[in-house]
């Protein structure tokens, strides 16, 4: 996604931030142990995130916070790290345009984040036994069962149970829909990841033939084996 085309999801923040006020309010602790992952966001999402995040930072903090998403995508195979959207002093720098599943860390019912877990364990193993086939890195059997753990500390005015998070989901797959459809996004894509998709923004500022996410995944790849 290129600037123009975020500016041109911009009347459908305001839907957005609707889904976004019925999320339970709580009091976090800060230990940013929840903020070790890149998460997935639908296409307006993104779009917030650039306008309302990204684009708000100062030059000190957009020139680190490029510098940690690269870090972060290169060496993510094989090593955790906090997400590069993280100060140092481990705050978000782009709170207020943070995407559902940061807002959605901590309410949960606890049977709904085991289920939860369980997928995402799942889905590690599919990924790692591609990554095994197609590419021929073996990852190791640490980070692929690695999940982010319950949090304890965080107090939530009121949990949610899996119901009611997938319309919340639903809701921002209907809002993506709804811009696509409009003209006002050129691709309906629900599921991106928010370091890849700003990688993506990033390499298409520079305008440099031939280095694209692809580049960069060869380089990867390459580090892991």
């Amino acid at each position: 996604m290129k600037l123009e085309e975020a500016n041109k999801l911009v009347p459908y923040f305001e839907s957005l931030n609707r889904v976004y006020s019925e999320i339970p309010n709580g009091t976090c602790m800060g230990c940013a142990n929840c903020c070790t992952e890149s998460v997935n966001l639908t296409n307006v999402e993104f779009g917030n995130v650039l306008i309302n995040g990204l684009m708000q930072l100062s030059e000190v903090d957009y020139k680190a916070t490029v510098s940690r998403i690269f870090r972060f995508y290169l060496s993510e195979l094989g090593t955790t790290n906090y997400c590069p959207f993280l100060g140092d002093d481990k705050r978000c720098l782009i709170y207020n345009a943070r995407p559902l599943p940061c807002r959605l860390f901590g309410t949960p019912d606890r049977a709904t984040f085991d289920a939860n877990i369980k997928q995402i364990k799942i889905q590690n193993l599919k990924y790692a036994r591609v990554l095994a086939v197609k590419e021929g890195v073996k990852l190791d059997l640490n980070r692929v069962n690695r999940t982010i753990p319950f949090c304890e500390s965080y107090q939530p005015e009121a949990t949610l149970d899996g119901e009611a998070i997938q319309m919340l989901y639903d809701r921002l797959i209907n809002l993506d829909g709804k811009a696509y459809f409009e003209g006002a996004s050129s691709e309906f894509a629900i599921n991106g990841d928010l370091v890849g998709w700003t990688i993506d923004y990033l390499l298409s500022t520079l305008g440099l033939e031939g280095i694209n996410r692809e580049w960069f995944y060869d380089i990867k790849v390459k580090l892991s084996k």
